[in-house]
């Protein structure tokens, strides 16, 4: 569930008198605030500079990989 469908779901629970419905916006709130937002991690100039290729899809392909395996 995204930030928006929880804030949907959180809006609706406030005009609703159904427990369910705001036990699950609860819920939901309560997830959404726990779930980390980690920041961006970038190469340094070092770690792109090694990533170079032979061509441009050869080093594109390096930095996704690199990338990838900072920001997981």
């Amino acid at each position: 569930m995204n930030t928006r469908e929880v804030m949907q779901q959180a809006l609706e629970a406030l005009d609703s008198d159904n427990p369910d419905i705001q036990l699950r916006a609860a819920i939901a709130l309560q997830i959404a605030l726990k779930t980390e937002q980690r920041e961006w991690v970038g190469l340094t100039e070092d770690e792109a500079f090694a990533c170079r290729g032979r061509d441009y899809f050869e080093t594109y392909k390096a930095i996704e990989a690199q990338l990838k395996e900072k920001n997981t």
